[in-house]
């Protein structure tokens, strides 16, 4: 009877799994994780903060990972707190890295843009300046007029992030603390949280085709296109499956996802993201 002690073990291993799905199937801010194919599936730990733990999970490292659903998760768990609790979350997530991390641009993009997100200057004309932290942003005075949240647009609810042409890498990346000290300086704290109201890949198309991104050079504009439509793809529901190497740079696929986004109805559903409404 040695195998009977093994078969238990194997139910009760089964069983935990099943639980550990439904407990992560929401997070404390009644957000699914695993909504959409690039959510991160593991269950909460209750000794993490739920706020830290939004904040951390939007990183990203290039443009190949930046998903806008993760800095909308983000930012709606942050609103609500106000403008101070706000930020003093943000710097607590600085303060919370390794600290050989904080010049580490990986570690940090995302915080750039979750404070363009969630805060607007009360002045008017007043802008957050663009972050110098080796990513690329719009470039040139008169261009930079087009993108006010530059290098962020949101886009009927949807913070899109343009990833254009070259950048600059020298010296050493700008800390995000000064944005933070900006933001209190400057800005007050969003009045209502993001809440898209159209399917990503409609968003993604509206911006791709607005006359600012036409006025883009092409080098920039080429790039920014090809990473919004994958922005656009990587919040597509899981049942999408895997996106396919050159998937966003393929007009023929992309016109199916355009029409199978229209044909499913895609749209955002509070606590399970972006989901057929059909």
């Amino acid at each position: 009877m040695k195998w009977f002690p093994n078969c238990v073990a194997k139910v009760v291993w089964i069983l935990l799994l099943i639980l550990s799905g439904a407990a992560n199937s929401q997070d404390a801010q009644g957000v699914l994780k695993d909504g959409n194919a690039d959510f991160i599936t593991i269950p909460p730990d209750p000794k993490v903060d739920p706020i830290l733990s939004s904040i951390n999970q939007a990183r990203y490292s290039s443009s190949h990972d930046y998903n806008p659903a993760k800095i909308l998760i983000a930012v709606n768990a942050l609103q609500p707190l106000g403008k101070e609790k706000a930020l003093a979350a943000l710097q607590s997530y600085l303060d919370s890295l390794d600290p050989d991390e904080p010049y580490d641009h990986n570690a940090t993009n995302h915080i750039f843009v979750i404070l363009r997100v969630l805060f607007e200057p009360y002045e008017h004309g007043k802008r957050f300046p663009p972050p110098a932290n080796f990513e690329w942003r719009v470039y040139g005075e008169e261009l930079q007029q087009d993108w006010p949240l530059n290098p962020v647009e949101i886009v009927e609810g949807i913070p899109f992030k343009l990833f254009g042409g070259g950048m600059d890498y020298s010296g050493v990346p700008e800390h995000p603390s000064s944005h933070i000290e900006f933001a209190r300086k400057h800005c007050v704290i969003r009045d209502t949280p993001l809440i898209p109201r159209i399917s990503p890949i409609i968003a993604a198309e509206q911006l791709n085709e607005s006359q600012k991104m036409g006025r883009l050079p092409q080098r920039d504009r080429v790039g920014s296109i090809r990473s919004i439509r994958k922005q656009a793809l990587l919040m597509m529901p899981s049942e999408w499956g895997e996106i396919d190497k050159g998937y966003e740079e393929n007009k023929a696929v992309w016109d199916d996802a355009k029409e199978r986004s229209f044909r499913e109805k895609i749209k955002w559903m509070p606590g399970q993201g972006f989901r057929p409404s059909k």
